[in-house]
């Protein structure tokens, strides 16, 4: 389930047979164009026209950057060499992603109405300094220069690691044109970089994609299982004997993944599952810090020169309990795995991270543990990443076209 396919081809399957098994699970456990008028002869839109009737743009244009930073981290223990200061065993990787929208191929343009998402194509490139011209990564254990395939091994069960790019050879060294998917969020298989910086943000017309989460109203009316059925596009829910649209959507992907690799009981027990997103609306019109975080909104301390501003996230925070057999020995058996998702109005990563940590209670198992999972334990193995947008005028310096 975790490893990577062979081939983009691969990776697609795989994730569409996801899906399909995993939309039967959540059903158990989740609550015109030209003118052709007479006399005139038919003239087709452009390819890059849009049509209002297949909904309005994706909020982001070509032209728009997005520089990002991110960090992967491995801890054999948290405590520090008392002659270097250094974390002991400590296995590194920090880099730079530049991206610049080159082409958004729209579904609401003719030319790409009938295709299953919206995709962007972005001018990618990877780099680690400033004077740096790939990745830069070390190894405390290193006697010597340290080796990729290495700090490679000790970062592979972290998705934040899966979803940036190898160490080397990851083919982005110069400005490189990439495709990147907007209707799926980033879970295994195949997870790779394509899947992690975007997502629609908009309801399709044909109501096949949701954004971030979805509400029929018409399936919300229907208190029966066979008025739900008979109604377009509603299913019914067994568990909580409730009427829920089919509508994929960015929350409703993610969750798939837990319901369709550790079962739908795994699901509901908040001692080995937790998850949390936020519902937040007119974030904007408060003015104050206190006020801002009371409506479960974001306090950006950088808008408006410093002087802050209210804003409007999507995020999602999962928190869950897994056995690893793979990566370090020191992470491996029963551990607690946290990722952390936030995503702008317009669909772009703001920030991810991410943390590994050997589970404390692998015997019996607490709510708490999950709870209370926001870091790494002391004097104990850890792994961690973070994923996200960088300052103005740093992320310049670094990403330079």
């Amino acid at each position: 389930m975790n490893g990577e396919r062979d081939t983009q081809v691969g990776n697609n399957l795989a994730r569409w047979v996801m899906r399909q098994v995993g939309i039967l699970l959540l059903a158990l456990a989740l609550p015109a164009c030209g003118d052709d008028g007479l006399g005139k002869s038919f003239q087709p839109r452009p390819p890059g026209d849009s049509d209002e009737n297949l909904g309005g743009p994706l909020p982001i244009a070509v032209g728009d950057t997005f520089w990002y930073q991110f960090s992967q981290t491995h801890r054999r223990s948290t405590s520090a060499n008392q002659g270097t200061g250094l974390i002991e065993g400590e296995k590194q990787a920090v880099g730079h992603l530049c991206l610049k929208v080159a082409e958004v191929r729209d579904t609401n343009q003719q030319a790409y109405r009938d295709r299953p998402e919206t995709v962007l194509v972005a001018r990618a490139k990877i780099v680690g300094g400033i004077n740096d011209a790939d990745i830069v990564f070390s190894d405390q254990d290193a006697t010597g220069a340290p080796e990729a395939s290495v700090v490679e091994a000790a970062l592979t069960n972290l998705w934040l690691k899966k979803l940036a790019v190898p160490l080397r050879g990851h083919g982005l060294l110069t400005p490189t044109n990439k495709e990147f998917h907007t209707r799926a969020a980033p879970t295994p298989p195949g997870q790779e970089l394509a899947y992690l910086p975007f997502f629609d943000v908009r309801t399709s017309v044909d109501k096949a994609w949701g954004g971030w989460s979805y509400t029929n109203d018409a399936c919300a009316d229907q208190l029966e299982e066979g008025p739900c059925v008979a109604e377009s596009g509603c299913r019914w829910d067994i568990s909580g004997q409730v009427c829920l649209s089919t509508t994929l959507n960015f929350l409703n992907d993610m969750l798939i993944y837990f319901i369709s690799t550790y079962g739908v009981t795994f699901y509901t027990d908040n001692t080995r599952f937790q998850e949390r997103h936020p519902v937040s609306s007119n974030c904007p019109s408060y003015a104050t810090l206190q006020a801002c975080q009371m409506a479960q909104c974001t306090w950006d301390f950088m808008a408006n020169g410093g002087a802050g501003a209210c804003i409007t996230l999507f995020s999602i925070d999962v928190r869950w309990r897994e056995t690893q057999s793979t990566g370090p020995a020191e992470l491996q058996g029963p551990v607690l795995h946290r990722v952390r998702l936030e995503y702008n109005e317009d669909g772009s990563l703001r920030a991810g991270d991410e943390i590994i940590a050997p589970d404390p209670n692998p015997g019996t198992p607490l709510a708490a543990d999950l709870t209370n999972f926001t870091g790494c334990f002391d004097n104990q193995a850890c792994a961690v990443a973070k994923f996200e947008l960088d300052d103005r005028t740093w992320g310049e310096a670094y990403c330079t076209f």
